[in-house]
């Protein structure tokens, strides 16, 4: 009788414990899921964006009251005060990226909070001219497309900048659309890259370690750089490259890591986001496109079958009947739908990796001709 009752007790065991495996509580959250909470973590607590915005405006008071002092000879202390003002603004981001506690929706806000607030603590030292060497460089291009109505103007102090005129075509189209003042044209672009750049960063880790939380962290550290502070928010055309090729990387990444990996809307936009890096910024778009190679060979080794021979040192799948010419018609159980889905983002990246190609090279053959 005992022997007859364990078996029955034992299914009914694996049968009610299989289950639990397959929850949905115990799985990794999907990065686009707003106030998820694993099991054993406190729930989010209330939004804290007022009181970052209040902390990142009296910073940008600090810092405006430091610009007025220094231009009235109290050096000293007008460092002091700027610096009080830049970490004011930056703890106030970083408490809430870093928070366990914060929800999705805050930390993309507060993302775009410490792009931009820095943004204005870079433009407040002088908001009507922009007048850095590389911003006047690039005001001149600007001008002579206005005036000559020419895409491809002589600049004699930066010839290379009218061949990659992006940011140009930016705020000219500004400009037509709006009818305001150039420099406030010019602002407005460079605003629009610098939450395009925030946002980009901050989708890209996140997706990458499936954590909201991460994608904060990963923005808090890449603007604790000083390029970030200065080089990336000039009137220049590294500036909008920057923004294009993280855009692009992102774009590219959504689309492959979709639950069916395919060429749709947001691949679209990625084609039209790598062109725009080529044509904006020469250094920037070379090292997309090479990023893209880089990403395409490491797909493709992952993918083709000589791969899995040399590692195991013998044929794919562990079996004779492999070496056979229908090996890849008959593939072992486990290995197909991995290496399906695989080939199709082979294939995503190889697309847009090709398009990268061709107009880097039409680029520099336009140049040269020029």
């Amino acid at each position: 009788m005992s022997q007859q009752i364990r078996p029955s007790l034992q299914e009914h065991r694996e049968v009610s414990v299989g289950p639990l495996f397959d929850t949905p509580d115990i799985r990794l959250p999907s990065p686009a899921a707003d106030g998820a909470v694993a099991p054993g973590r406190a729930p989010n607590d209330r939004s804290r964006l007022g009181t970052v915005l209040v902390v990142v405006g009296a910073g940008l008071l600090m810092q405006g009251a430091a610009d007025a002092l220094a231009r009235n000879g109290h050096g000293s202390s007008a460092t002091a005060l700027f610096l009080l003002g830049i970490a004011l603004q930056f703890a106030a981001c970083a408490w809430r990226l870093t928070s366990a506690r914060t929800g999705r929706h805050e930390r993309v806000w507060v993302s775009v909070i410490l792009g931009l607030g820095l943004f204005a603590s870079y433009v407040m030292l002088s908001p009507v001219l922009l007048d850095s060497f590389d911003e006047l460089d690039h005001m001149g291009t600007l001008f002579r497309i206005f005036n000559s109505h020419a895409l491809f103007p002589t600049n004699t102090v930066l010839p290379v900048s009218p061949y990659y005129p992006g940011l140009e075509l930016a705020t000219a189209t500004t400009k037509w659309i709006t009818g305001l003042p150039l420099v406030i044209d010019q602002l407005i672009v460079l605003s629009i890259v610098r939450v395009v750049l925030v946002l980009g960063v901050f989708l890209i880790v996140e997706r990458i370690c499936r954590s909201s939380r991460a994608g904060g962290i990963g923005v808090l550290v890449y603007a604790a750089s000083p390029q970030f502070y200065g080089f990336d928010a000039q009137y220049a055309y590294e500036t909008i490259g920057l923004a294009f090729a993280v855009g692009a990387v992102y774009l590219v990444f959504f689309s492959v890591d979709a639950p069916q990996p395919r060429m749709g809307k947001a691949f679209i936009l990625a084609l039209g986001s790598v062109c725009a890096v080529v044509i904006s910024h020469h250094v920037t778009g070379w090292l997309t496109v090479g990023f893209l190679v880089v990403w395409l060979v490491g797909m493709y080794l992952t993918t083709h079958p000589m791969r899995h021979r040399r590692l195991s040192g013998g044929w794919p799948y562990g079996s004779p009947r492999a070496a056979s010419p229908d090996a890849e018609e008959i593939p072992a159980p486990g290995e197909d739908p991995f290496r399906t889905r695989r080939r199709t983002q082979t294939g995503i990246v190889g697309v847009a990796t090709a398009v990268g190609v061709l107009v880097v090279v039409r680029g520099r053959c336009s140049s040269s001709t020029s």
